[in-house]
């Protein structure tokens, strides 16, 4: 498979999707995750041997953790609360940003980017999923009328 594939393949690990939920559920859930996985995605990047291209550390996740949990109807809280503290599939999504990340910059190397290429195409990834989580957040917040 070849870099551009890779990448391609690796954007549904981004925005989860549940699969068993009612529609309110299921925009919350998806909403909440995209919008936390989106900065977890940028702090592991920015651990990585990327960290030079950040003048800054990102938003960290625990940050908007909290804006979810204080955004999300008072019934979904605990569960929300539940899947960022100690949920497996949270771990395993992590678990999967930094191996997007690991492969990604080997696969680079094999075919002969350096790390500015190979760092240049992840922040891209990063910068355009951090705009589609937070529309995708900022969509659910209007039309759910919290704040």
């Amino acid at each position: 498979m070849n870099l551009a594939a890779h990448l391609l393949a690796s954007v549904i690990l981004v925005i989860p999707i549940a699969t068993q939920a009612d529609e309110t559920e299921l925009n919350i859930g998806r909403a909440a995750g995209a919008y936390v996985l989106s900065a977890d995605f940028q702090q592991l990047l920015a651990r990585s041997e990327c960290s030079y291209a950040f003048k800054k550390l990102p938003l960290s996740p625990s940050v908007r953790i909290s804006e979810v949990l204080a955004t999300v109807p008072k019934s979904n809280r605990t569960e929300a609360k539940r899947f960022f503290d100690d949920s497996e599939d949270y771990r395993e999504m992590k678990a999967s940003f930094t191996k997007l990340i690991t492969d990604t910059l080997e696969k680079t190397r094999s075919e002969g980017l350096d790390r500015n290429t190979a760092c240049g195409m992840l922040i891209g990834f990063a910068a355009t999923n951090e705009l589609k989580a937070t529309r995708i957040w900022t969509d659910y917040v209007k039309k759910s009328g919290a704040r």
